[in-house]
């Protein structure tokens, strides 16, 4: 079901069955000559009837229509290929399209295990994970995107909508903004009842710093209507800003101390001792499968933080960073 929310912009309430993140919002922005959708969803069937259904009801002329995609992830693209028609323009953040590309075709198994290998996990549970997530998203073939920059102008239903790069959740991520009306399109940068993963990308070394950065951005922006990626919106931008920063501090000590109980772990090992706010039943051991990356690529994203501000510091064994506080050596307890 399409919901108006101004004129000539809509939400579509796209589902994220068995998905901690519950649904997407994929926004819809009318005019007289060309429509603009802001990410499509996943490519699976819930997402697909969901998002196809509003555009029908909206009558949404995809001969008509743009896409403007947050950022790469599958959950903001999947549907692109079967959305996409000849003239088309597919936006995306330079950053993001760069590392986009990089993936379209066949997989390479090698490079799915040696991601996580880098980040702690056991030789099995590397392979196994891999398995799942490649199986869990199949090769992309699409590679029509138009890479866009900070500052650049769409213009669509009467609207002038500025592009904010904010890298953080990933190294291209966009919001955009409109000054005249105070509306913000969000994505994944700013979400209200969860915080946005923060994961280590090898192409940039300060996630985290990154992301603060990118936060304090946008922070004093005047918004009079804020539309995230998930879920709804529960107080003020500024509000919600400050309380993702404090998170992440807090995250950020926890796992300074915890790196002096346990020096030269491995960011995997070092998610095993932090605490995280999932409903499920037992430790590490009984993490879910899909879950396990996210947190350790979060964990990894810290501990660079801390290393690049001098506060620990890191090593290397056969590519598997290892990290330690300034004053302790030797193998994690």
């Amino acid at each position: 079901m399409a919901v108006k929310l101004a004129e000539n912009i809509y939400r579509i309430d796209v589902d994220m069955p068995r998905s901690p993140l519950k649904n997407l919002n994929v926004y819809v922005v009318k005019g007289e000559d060309r429509n603009l959708l802001i990410d499509t969803g996943e490519r699976k069937d819930a997402a697909r009837s969901a998002l196809f259904r509003g555009l029908e009801e909206l009558e949404v002329d995809l001969d008509k229509t743009d896409i403007f995609l947050t950022h790469f992830h599958p959950d903001h693209l999947g549907l692109v290929p079967e959305l996409y028609r000849e003239g088309m323009k597919v936006y995306m953040g330079r950053s993001d399209v760069k590392m986009k590309l990089l993936t379209v075709g066949e997989q390479d198994p090698k490079a799915w295990i040696d991601n996580r290998r880098r980040l702690g996990f056991p030789e099995t549970e590397a392979a196994e994970s891999a398995k799942a997530d490649m199986k869990t998203y199949p090769p992309e073939t699409f590679d029509k995107y138009t890479p866009i920059d900070d500052g650049e102008v769409l213009e669509y239903g009467g609207y002038r909508f500025v592009t904010i790069h904010t890298p953080g959740h990933t190294p291209g991520h966009m919001c955009l903004y409109e000054p005249d009306k105070k509306y913000m399109f969000t994505g994944d940068h700013v979400l209200f009842s969860i915080t946005p993963n923060i994961a280590h990308w090898s192409s940039r070394i300060d996630s985290l710093g990154d992301y603060v950065h990118s936060l304090m951005k946008i922070r004093d922006l005047d918004v009079k209507l804020l539309m995230p990626a998930h879920r709804q919106v529960t107080g003020s931008l500024a509000e919600r800003v400050d309380e993702i920063i404090e998170h992440h501090g807090k995250r950020v000590k926890e796992t300074e101390d915890l790196l002096n109980e346990h020096p030269g772990s491995s960011a995997y090992e070092m998610a095993a001792f932090m605490q995280w706010n999932l409903r499920y039943e037992g430790g590490w051991e009984n993490f879910p499968k899909g879950q396990k990356m996210f947190a350790a690529s979060e964990v990894r994203a810290h501990l660079e933080y801390l290393a690049c501000r001098g506060r620990v510091r890191k090593e290397y064994v056969d590519d598997m960073a290892k990290f330690y506080p300034l004053n302790k050596t030797g193998d994690a307890t």
